[in-house]
């Protein structure tokens, strides 16, 4: 292999044999190496299949956060819709309830046979009007309207037509009776009453008169009555509120009137001057 001298070729056969030695330290390393990473992989196991376990509960742990999430949010969105029900629901019955209350007023307010306004609320009118009056010192008239005879009406024709006379009445009153402000209400079983603001004593007892020859005029028959048909019997009063002047006063004159016209023949109207009833 090498045509050297002699010399030449001991040196070669140590170069070879120093390679060998060589070649067989390196095997030596490289199995050891092998073998110590071997032994790292084997020490590495458990701690690699720990960090599985973590890896794999962060996910479920992550998977549950957002299902729990998911389901706030849609719990959140639950009581909002139905707070705004709630809500809706509770508009709807204050609506409710404040019909019902102005139902109710409104029943307060109106008599159920006639339509017209009821005994409490032309109580409530009339003191309303005369301190209006007071203060402007403008005069205020009332008239108490009287049907004639109703009682024998009733008798005669029954309860049932007593009940189309007085709701015929009313209307013919109402009819009259129509300025803006101008109050008509029942005040008793037979009786209607109407409050006419800025009204003098002449006005109001023109419209009084009116009145009662409109109802004559409706030629409701009424066979009991002097008159044969249905007629009424009105007082009228007018004043201009005063110091220490009460409004009944103004209800206890009007009444003195129809006292009078009844005592006259009814099928009348009687204007009661302040002087007769101790007013000044």
């Amino acid at each position: 292999m090498c045509p050297a001298p002699p010399q030449h070729q001991i040196l070669c056969s140590r170069a070879l044999g120093l390679a060998g030695l060589l070649l067989a330290a390196g095997h030596a390393r490289a199995q050891s190496a092998a073998q110590a990473g071997s032994e790292m992989l084997s020490m590495a196991q458990p701690w690699l299949a720990t960090a599985g376990v973590l890896v794999l509960a962060q996910a479920l742990l992550i998977a549950l956060l957002l299902t729990l999430l998911r389901r706030s949010r849609q719990a959140a969105q639950d009581m909002a819709r139905e707070r705004a029900q709630l809500l809706q629901r509770g508009e709807q019955d204050s609506v409710e309830l404040q019909q019902l209350r102005e139902q109710v007023v409104s029943m307060n307010a109106s008599d159920s046979l006639t339509g017209v306004a009821t005994r409490r609320r032309f109580d409530e009118a009339l003191a309303g009007e005369w301190s209006r009056a007071w203060r402007s010192q403008q005069p205020l008239a009332l008239a108490l309207v009287d049907v004639d005879w109703f009682s024998k009406y009733n008798d005669r024709y029954g309860h049932d037509a007593g009940d189309d006379c007085l709701r015929h009445v009313a209307q013919v009153v109402r009819s009259v009776v129509r300025r803006e402000g101008d109050l008509v209400a029942r005040f008793g079983g037979k009786e209607f009453v109407f409050i006419c603001a800025a009204t003098d004593a002449s006005a109001a007892a023109l419209r009084a008169q009116s009145l009662c020859e409109a109802l004559e005029n409706q030629v409701l028959p009424h066979e009991l009555s002097r008159y044969g048909v249905v007629t009424a019997s009105i007082g009228v009063a007018a004043v201009v509120p005063g110091a220490g002047q009460k409004a009944e006063s103004l209800l206890q004159l009007a009444d003195r009137g129809l006292r009078q016209a009844k005592a006259q023949g009814r099928n009348r109207v009687v204007l009661a001057l302040p002087a007769l009833a101790g007013l000044a």
